[in-house]
């Protein structure tokens, strides 16, 4: 199988948990053209998404051929040529490639595409000030 076929299924999968329109797989070019970047976007959990990605493509290895590489430690690790990617899909439904700006407040997010304030756990704005 392909890296293209590869990827194909690997976007298959992904999209079952995650949602056809959250999900980007992307075969690497060049050099790297063996290489897999998953790229997905959630509201929340952004960690246990990376970690539920990974789980789900290695629940389904034997039909998901991804190429593998070692590393240069002194004790060499055998790893898959995988890199996955979760960034923050705004309630709003927007998706941002680059790094949200920080809000007046010096905590939480803004939308750049409409503006509206994402709010954190944590999150305290002082109304007299407002």
């Amino acid at each position: 199988m392909t890296t293209s076929q590869n990827c194909k299924v690997i976007k298959t999968i992904l999209a079952e948990e995650f949602g056809r329109d959250n999900v980007s797989v992307r075969k690497g070019t060049g050099t790297a053209s063996h290489w897999v970047e998953v790229t997905i976007w959630v509201i929340e959990e952004m960690r246990r998404a990376e970690v539920r990605a990974r789980d789900i493509i290695s629940n389904h290895k034997p039909t998901i051929e991804i190429s593998t590489y070692y590393t240069d430690d002194p004790v060499a690790e055998r790893r898959d040529c995988l890199l996955i990617t979760v960034r923050k899909l705004y309630k709003c439904g927007h998706k941002h490639e680059a790094h949200p700006a920080l809000s007046r407040f010096g905590h939480g997010d803004i939308c750049s595409a409409c503006g509206t304030r994402e709010a954190f756990e944590g999150d305290f704005i002082n109304v007299l000030n407002s």
